[in-house]
């Protein structure tokens, strides 16, 4: 998922869509220069003649081609051409259905097999399963390649839309783990998307697992924090091995529980330097002893919740080094910002800075105490397996309500 910008319910940021008539170009560039400059997009004669060639072409096509013209489509093709040149997996465009369906997951449910998916370098990972989904039952592990979805390749930016379909329908996944090239036939299902889990383990250690830091998980998570509390635990284990992130907001929410009000979480950077700072609000679990397990799809927000807790020594990460995603994304959507026909633009913002200002992005954070996942338990069930990186937190936290 990412980190995503938010602020007060509103997405933060500017973007400008074109609609392009079949005018004379000289009339559409004044236009577009009028806009500009309401906009507080002062170099117009600079941006005009960047535009100018794509206004060109699109006139011209309009002008001149003699079959039948799609504009919708050309709209479409070249909003995705524009994103792509940028080379970002993390900037995506998409279209009315493929930002519906993005909704959708940011809601809690969705119909498909419960994959959380990202990118590293050209390759479109799986970055985590949802806990009693049809990927896991299925044995889709964290780490495998997605190469085709019922036998077409795919992008980071189709991926997830392919994937998704009519309840009760089936999809092939062509997957690359190791030298081992599998198809795996899942069944697509209603999936709850944060089903947070927690637990008492050995009478008075807390445990809690949540995969993702949706539009309301703070509230979520909150409770279950207090619920937890009042069993009187004495130490708690939270568990963001496969989380791939969400909102930023959300995630300094769910961080203050464990840092001090007033004391800084994250900062972010944009294109132009300028620097926003996000401090804790507090909360109820501050010097509550406190593990963290992480692996390699503990992703962006839960990295920078991690990096947070590291940076503090408010606790103790343990598990495998984090994926590596020090970037934020806002996403475009409103009117007033030329998002009119249900499509919207998810844009890389700026990098983001954990207290001690690390920017860990191709990096990921190291935990404290590693731990690696043996491949042979990576099949089972959580249930059904001697969890090594669990049993090393319940002997971390131990040490530490003695």
């Amino acid at each position: 998922m990412g980190t995503i910008f938010k602020k007060n319910g509103k997405v933060e940021g500017k973007s400008l869509k074109l609609m392009i008539g079949t005018n004379l170009i000289a009339f559409i560039l004044g236009i577009v220069a009028t806009i500009l400059i309401l906009n507080g997009r002062i170099d117009t004669t600079n941006t005009i003649s960047k535009l100018s060639k794509t206004l060109t072409v699109r006139h011209s096509i309009e002008k001149y081609y003699m079959g039948k013209i799609d504009i919708t489509a050309i709209d479409e093709a070249a909003a995705k051409a524009e994103v792509a040149v940028l080379k970002d997996p993390y900037s995506v465009y998409m279209d009315k259905t493929e930002y519906k369906s993005y909704k959708e997951q940011e809601s809690g449910s969705f119909v498909g097999i419960g994959l959380q998916i990202d990118q590293k370098v050209d390759a479109v990972i799986v970055a985590g399963t949802i806990d009693g989904s049809p990927a896991q039952k299925a044995g889709i592990l964290q780490g495998d390649t997605i190469l085709k979805v019922d036998g077409k390749e795919v992008t980071f930016t189709t991926a997830a839309n392919m994937i998704r379909g009519l309840e009760n329908t089936s999809v092939v996944l062509t997957l690359k783990r190791g030298d081992i090239t599998l198809d795996v036939k899942i069944v697509r299902t209603k999936i709850i998307t944060n089903p947070i889990t927690t637990e008492v383990l050995e009478s008075d250690i807390g445990y809690l697992k949540f995969p993702e830091f949706d539009t309301d998980s703070s509230i979520r998570f909150n409770e279950k924090l207090k619920d937890l509390q009042k069993q009187n635990i004495k130490g708690l284990i939270l568990d963001v091995r496969g989380n791939p992130g969400g909102f930023l907001d959300q995630c300094v929410y769910i961080t203050s529980n464990f840092i001090p009000k007033g004391k800084l979480i994250v900062s972010m950077k944009d294109k132009n330097n300028k620097e926003t700072k996000y401090n804790s609000v507090g909360g109820t679990a501050i010097g509550l002893p406190l593990v963290v397990l992480t692996n390699a799809g503990s992703a962006s927000a839960s990295e920078v919740f991690s990096g947070a807790i590291k940076d503090y020594k408010a606790g103790t990460l343990v598990g495998e080094k984090t994926f590596g995603k020090g970037i934020v994304q806002s996403i475009l959507d409103s009117y007033l910002e030329g998002f009119s026909d249900g499509s919207a633009l998810k844009v890389t913002i700026a990098k983001y800075y954990s207290p001690k200002g690390y920017n860990i992005h191709g990096i990921g954070i190291v935990p404290d105490i590693a731990v690696e996942y043996p491949a042979s338990l990576k099949l089972l069930p959580y249930a059904e397996k001697n969890d090594p990186q669990l049993n090393k937190a319940l002997e971390v936290i131990k040490s530490k309500i003695k």
